[in-house]
């Protein structure tokens, strides 16, 4: 079987070939994003509730486990065989450290947490190395239904009451349920939608529906932090096209949509001013300075107060980390947040390559004024940060199969073992 781009892939096989499997974890994987944003809420007004998350442990975990199992002869490679598999370990394994001096949170809880992001990123990566054709339709089936929920809930919050409401900002759902959130989360479908390779006929319809859907609904969240991501990836989209940009069919999109997306973003920043946020770095460095070196534990509470306003993050992922994890935990995500980028260099000139470096962008845009949490539950944290490490991981990895070019190649018995 043949994937994008160059480069030959492995035959998808779960559980020797049982398709039920696959079916199982395609089912899960789609609900994975579809969920964030409708399962009804917990107690915070973006947190989906525990029915989520256990369809989660009964849909999803159980077959992203499984595929895991099946390739365990290569674990140790695709984890530790490179530089990016170690910092990701070694992140994984300084936060299940820094839960010991944790104030808040439960050991227990923070292993899952740590479990599930293990599962969900060396799962993803093992499925873009072995069949990148299946994983984006995986991709694909979940931005249709993120799309449909973006839909419904158009249709329903006229009639809605909500905090949001009053501001004319639209929300969704589940993680969605904020308009910041919820504008990050669609944005991100609605690049995958303009990533993924085009297929004739009722696919590409579809798409382009969906497309606009997802579009009118990034526009009414009026989440600049959102539109100025989208600016800037589909600037970097235009950078790495392989042939002139004047040549290709959407470049008459990317010509209308950056200057109207830079020129409403900027009036609209100009019009509601900064939204706290120098107040709110201020007051996390002042956090970091009481605890620089060790962070003040995994998953720990800490209050940000500005006049009558109160978050519970810094709305920012590097300095969370900082006030989280300590100065350890701030170097191993940076190193790995930077040899992400390297792996999007390296692989431009293929399809994942280009798509990892505009999601890599949107990502560190969009962070950097909301979503800042690197280690929790699913979310969309998971979307913008997590998902291009999974990319990275799976091309690294990809050049590691039987019959690529470079690096060192895995026998194929214990690629297909079970």
């Amino acid at each position: 079987m043949r994937g994008s781009g160059s480069l030959h892939a492995i035959p998808f096989r779960l559980l020797a070939g049982r398709a039920s499997m696959a079916s199982w974890l395609w089912l899960g994987t789609v609900w994975l994003w579809v969920g964030m944003a409708l399962a009804p809420v917990n107690h915070r007004v973006w947190n989906p509730g525990k029915y989520y998350h256990q369809s989660l442990a009964l849909i999803y975990l159980p077959p992203l486990a499984w595929l895991c199992w099946q390739r365990r002869g290569v674990l140790a490679v695709i984890l530790l065989g490179h530089a990016g598999g170690r910092l990701f370990c070694g992140l994984l394994l300084w936060s299940a450290i820094a839960l010991g001096w944790s104030t808040h949170a439960s050991i227990g809880d923070g292993l899952v947490i740590e479990l599930s992001l293990l599962l969900f990123v060396t799962g993803t990566a093992i499925q873009l190395a072995e069949d990148a054709r299946r994983w984006w339709t995986l991709l694909f089936c979940a931005a249709l239904g993120l799309a449909l929920t973006a839909m419904l809930a158009m249709l329903v919050f006229p009639f809605r009451d909500v905090v949001w409401e009053g501001a004319h900002r639209l929300v969704a759902f589940g993680t969605w349920n904020n308009p910041n959130l919820a504008g990050m989360g669609a944005g991100a479908a609605w690049l995958w939608l303009w990533l993924i390779p085009a297929r004739p006929g009722w696919p590409a319809r579809a798409r382009t529906a969906a497309w606009w859907l997802l579009a009118l609904f990034v526009i009414w969240t009026f989440s600049r932090s959102t539109w100025l991501a989208l600016t800037l990836a589909l600037a970097c989209l235009a950078l790495l096209q392989p042939r002139p940009l004047w040549r290709r069919p959407r470049a008459r999109w990317l010509a209308f949509l950056l200057p109207l997306l830079a020129w409403a973003g900027w009036r609209h920043i100009v019009a509601r001013g900064w939204s706290y946020r120098p107040q709110i770095f201020s007051q996390a460095m002042a956090h970091i300075a009481q605890s620089p070196w060790l962070g003040i534990g995994t998953l720990s509470r800490y209050r940000i107060a500005v006049g009558d306003q109160h978050w519970e993050h810094s709305h920012n992922v590097w300095t969370h980390a900082m006030i989280t994890l300590g100065l350890p935990g701030l170097l191993l995500w940076g190193s790995l947040w930077l040899w992400t980028a390297c792996q999007a260099w390296q692989a431009r000139r293929l399809p994942e390559g280009r798509a990892l470096a505009v999601l890599w962008v949107y990502g560190s845009v969009a962070t950097q004024f909301d979503a800042p949490q690197l280690l929790i539950q699913p979310d969309v944290e998971w979307a913008l940060l997590w998902l291009p490490v999974a990319m990275a991981l799976g091309l690294r990895w990809r050049r590691l199969l039987p019959g690529t070019s470079g690096g060192h190649e895995v026998p194929a018995r214990q690629l297909a073992s079970p």
